[in-house]
């Protein structure tokens, strides 16, 4: 068997292995929420005080809106860092998924170009999270093995990304959806998990924060409530 049959014989068996990682993650996404429905519940006895359906909608939309949040407004750089990563992932699985029918589209010059800018940013960002990780000592203490290989995990999918656009190197192709293949089956087990916990946590959030007055914040209180702290101290 030659390098080109060995090559074909690869990409075969990936194909198969990536689809049945994708209905592994559909399977796992559907008996977590199932579980997640019967847990996630806003049970309170004191009387409503705002809409709690607007509050629900600000929760959500602070995803958006960082200057809203103390921790972003202070160090914008974090939040370009979260949008940066987060956006490169979502991109690497959405590839990932529809690579089987979108490979000819990713070969144009202008969606290659966009793709290798996408993931290589995503890498950038992950590559520095990890060394901060392991360079800070108060990180360190925080950390378990599963967050230093899933940050791991995930930054050198993204570098196989960029190596791996338009996809016409098959070497690059095959490691490319080897690790995405890894990705998948691991990450019902680890803390890439987490973001499938967002939707209902932005929702329980609206319903009791806004239930008790406190969501939407209005744009002044926040400012004002560090100026009380600050005279209180």
């Amino acid at each position: 068997m030659d390098s080109r049959e060995t090559s074909n014989t690869a990409l075969f068996f990936l194909t198969e292995l990536h689809t049945l990682a994708l209905l592994f993650l559909v399977t796992a996404y559907a008996i977590k929420i199932a579980e997640l429905m019967q847990k996630f519940s806003v049970e309170t006895i004191t009387p409503r005080t705002s809409k709690t359906l607007r509050a629900v909608c600000y929760a959500f939309a602070l995803l958006v809106i960082p200057w809203r949040m103390d921790s972003y407004r202070r160090d914008p750089l974090r939040y370009a860092e979260f949008a940066v990563l987060h956006l490169a992932i979502a991109t690497a699985i959405g590839t990932f998924a529809t690579l089987q029918w979108t490979r000819a589209f990713c070969t144009r010059e202008i969606v290659a170009i966009g793709l290798r800018g996408v993931f290589l940013s995503g890498a950038i960002v992950g590559l520095v999270r990890l060394c901060r990780r392991i360079a800070r000592r108060e990180m360190r203490l925080i950390s378990t093995p599963d967050d230093y290989f899933s940050l791991l995990l995930v930054t050198a999918w993204l570098v196989s990304g960029w190596l791996a656009v338009p996809f016409a190197k098959e070497l690059y192709l095959i490691v490319f959806l080897t690790i995405g293949t890894v990705c998948l089956f691991y990450e019902p087990f680890s803390k890439l998990f987490h973001y499938l916990y967002w939707p209902f946590l932005r929702y329980y959030m609206g319903q009791y924060f806004g239930h008790r007055g406190v969501y939407p914040v209005r744009p002044d209180s926040a400012d004002q409530s560090v100026q009380n702290y600050k005279r209180y101290l």
